[in-house]
């Protein structure tokens, strides 16, 4: 959903994670709002936040949208700027499967992890997510199955 590259760039499928800050941390930032972002909690801000849905895959989203939309600021949450900063460097090369996939994607359960370390969220809170997640209408293009034996997502 985000990544972070030096240069202006436009892209069809993700946004380029950019502060526009005068901190001298614009890279930890940008780093940090890169992990969130591609985590289930960031990808969950921003289903809920677009106003025009369709499929995930084909959400349309201005500038607006993505300036719109919440996120925590990382810098008054103690330790949350440098964790996830230090989870880009050590995951932003890796390749990310696809959301309907997310739920077998090593890379993105690390994301997920790092993210509720930095934030204090429960990793089984956000690993239920997840699982609803990638079964999600609008991620699938599918109807929504629930499937036996599924745990409550509260």
């Amino acid at each position: 959903m985000a990544v972070r590259l030096d240069e202006p760039t436009i892209g069809s499928m993700w946004t380029n994670a950019r502060a526009r800050l005068k901190d001298g941390k614009e890279a930890d930032h940008e780093k940090a709002l890169c992990v969130y972002l591609n985590s289930t909690i960031g990808v969950l801000s921003m289903l809920g936040s677009f106003k025009r849905m369709g499929l995930l895959f084909r959400l349309e989203s201005t500038e607006t949208d993505l300036l719109g939309l919440p996120v925590p600021d990382f810098v008054k949450i103690d330790g949350a700027l440098e964790g996830l900063a230090a989870a880009f460097d050590e995951l932003g090369e890796c390749e990310l499967s696809p959301l309907p996939e997310s739920g077998n994607c090593s890379v993105r359960r690390a994301i997920d992890r790092a993210v509720c370390e930095a934030l204090d969220i429960s990793e089984e809170l956000i690993h239920r997510i997840r699982s609803h997640l990638v079964r999600e209408p609008s991620i699938t293009g599918k109807r929504y199955q629930i499937e036996e034996g599924q745990l409550p997502l509260l």
